[in-house]
């Protein structure tokens, strides 16, 4: 497929690296609203 071209890791590289740049902001909000979620449940339970 590549032809054994070094150029084809590079690219992979930055894509990889565009998408984890992409991706971050909403594991951020996902996370958070997690954590709201438990600390919600463990304020119910104390």
């Amino acid at each position: 497929m590549t032809g054994g071209d070094f150029r084809s890791v590079i690219l992979a590289v930055i894509v990889f690296c565009v998408s984890a740049a992409l991706y971050y902001p909403f594991f951020r909000i996902w996370e958070k609203h997690l954590l709201e979620q438990e600390s919600g449940a463990a304020s119910d339970i104390s």
